[in-house]
């Protein structure tokens, strides 16, 4: 649950970065793929 804290609040605090956005949402996604 931790790890997923932790990405949340990254996800966060990057989110108001247009740039970064999709990289962002492919590293959550791949995260999820691996710890699932």
């Amino acid at each position: 649950m931790n790890i997923y804290q932790l990405t949340i609040r990254q996800l966060k605090q990057t989110a108001n970065e247009p740039v970064t956005k999709p990289i962002i949402t492919i590293a959550f996604l791949l995260n999820l793929m691996t710890l699932s």
